[in-house]
């Protein structure tokens, strides 16, 4: 669980800038159905982190956990990249209840 935490910390940090400017194209994003498939990805990982029949909890906690991991990455462009890594993690996990 923590590696799949830290690794989705890890790819969201790395491509903060990309997932900045696909949000000011969202209208765009829309148009080509992209918004479905990062929905769906995120359903993948929901699956991941809490098995193939999650309960509306389990659910509502990757979510916030996922969210909150990328709105992270992109609050605090400046901070340093192990102590902002060790709070999100940690925070991510905390919201998953491990």
């Amino acid at each position: 669980m923590r590696e799949l935490i830290e690794g989705f910390f890890d790819f969201n940090h790395r491509h903060r800038g990309d997932v900045i400017m696909l949000l000011a194209e969202m209208p765009t994003l829309a148009d080509l159905g992209l918004v479905d498939r990062v929905l769906g990805w995120r359903t993948r990982l929901t699956h991941l982190i809490c098995g193939p029949s999650p309960t509306l909890e389990q659910q509502a906690r990757a979510i916030l956990a996922l969210g909150g991991l990328q709105d992270v990455c992109m609050q605090f462009p400046d901070a340093p990249v192990g102590e902002l890594k060790a709070a999100a993690v940690a925070g991510a996990l905390d919201a998953l209840g491990r």
